[in-house]
């Protein structure tokens, strides 16, 4: 990207009340970024988790270029959802045509980061919306550095780094059930795509502030029992109970 682009005038707002996100102001997403633009972005996305872009008239290319900014992306495991001629772009729809979905009917039932159980998992996801309701169906984030920083010492040890888990239950061939009755079946080269790979339950991203995920046992078909124990009540103290 060259580096003499104009510089857009765009403000970076926290959002005031909120453990993470922050709203971007008076950017432009279809115009090309110069890398003092993208460099305060990235700084952003890094310090805040949660980036939002308002009134925002983007092509599925420009989606993918800027997206693509942010590191090399990973195609999802449910090909039949992808977008025509970007696979780099799942469908989200709940709509359906002639009596068949047009994309996946539900986007995850539990709290989970995207394409977790990958041998690599994305930094991220880039959502564009094209048609909301007017109630419900909102997107929730959780800040997982705010999370490992509230437990105490002796459960952050129970939940060690080199605890490893496999994801994907291999006896659940049903990908997704949604609760709008849409279901999406992996195929089997789509199941084995999404199985076999092992990963870390707690790691921390190489970046400064680094990223923090979590693996979600119920996914995992081979998780240890103690493991799954510290987990649980590590939700259970976050939530309060």
């Amino acid at each position: 990207m060259p580096l003499d682009l104009p510089r857009q005038a765009f403000a970076v707002h926290p959002i005031i009340g909120a453990p993470l996100g922050a709203e971007v102001v008076g950017l432009d997403l279809s115009r090309p970024l110069g890398a003092e633009d993208f460099g305060r972005l990235h700084r952003a996305h890094l310090d805040h988790h949660v980036l939002v872009f308002r009134d925002q008239h983007i092509t599925p290319a420009e989606q993918v270029a800027f997206s693509r900014r942010f590191g090399q992306l990973q195609i999802h495991v449910l090909r039949n959802f992808q977008l025509t001629g970007h696979p780099e772009v799942l469908i989200v729809s709940n709509i359906r045509e002639n009596g068949e979905p047009i994309g996946l009917g539900d986007a995850g039932h539990f709290w989970h980061s995207d394409l977790s159980y990958k041998e690599t998992p994305s930094l991220g996801s880039m959502l564009h919306a094209q048609e909301l309701p007017a109630e419900g169906g909102d997107t929730l984030f959780a800040n997982q550095h705010t999370a490992w920083q509230a437990l105490p010492d002796e459960l952050k040890r129970e939940v060690d780094f080199d605890w490893r888990v496999t994801a994907y239950d291999p006896g659940a061939r049903m990908a997704v059930t949604s609760t709008s009755g849409i279901m999406a079946t992996s195929s089997d080269l789509q199941f084995a795509d999404a199985n076999g790979a092992t990963v870390v339950a707690v790691r921390i991203d190489a970046e400064p502030t680094g990223i923090m995920r979590l693996a979600e046992p119920m996914i995992a078909d081979s998780i240890r029992s103690t493991l799954s124990t510290s987990l649980t009540r590590a939700k259970r103290m976050l939530e309060g109970s």
